[in-house]
């Protein structure tokens, strides 16, 4: 088994930088995940190649599926992937 002796106390963080660090991210409120839902339409960040901004929401879970309301190209997101890309809801599927 072989050691990497680079690392030693002196690049450890600073407790007080970590302590600061684990604090924000525990912060961080449950609100700011985007609730989802199928049927709703959404703007996302990136114009899509065709020239459309929105997209309709026609699957939820673990991966997001979008449909592109300009020219009907479907995509699957990660959710993580789709909430950092997503920019406001535009209508609802209710």
């Amino acid at each position: 088994m072989v050691v990497n002796a680079s690392r030693s106390i002196a690049n450890a963080p600073d407790p007080a930088t970590a302590a600061r660090e684990l604090r924000d991210a525990l912060s961080n409120p449950v609100s700011e995940f985007k609730e989802v839902a199928v049927g709703d339409v959404w703007r996302m960040g990136r114009q899509h190649p065709c020239g459309g901004w929105e997209w309709r929401v026609y699957r939820t879970g673990a991966d997001i599926g979008l449909a592109c309301l300009e020219c009907g190209r479907r995509v699957m997101l990660e959710r993580r992937r789709f909430e950092q890309r997503a920019k406001t809801r535009v209508s609802t599927s209710s």
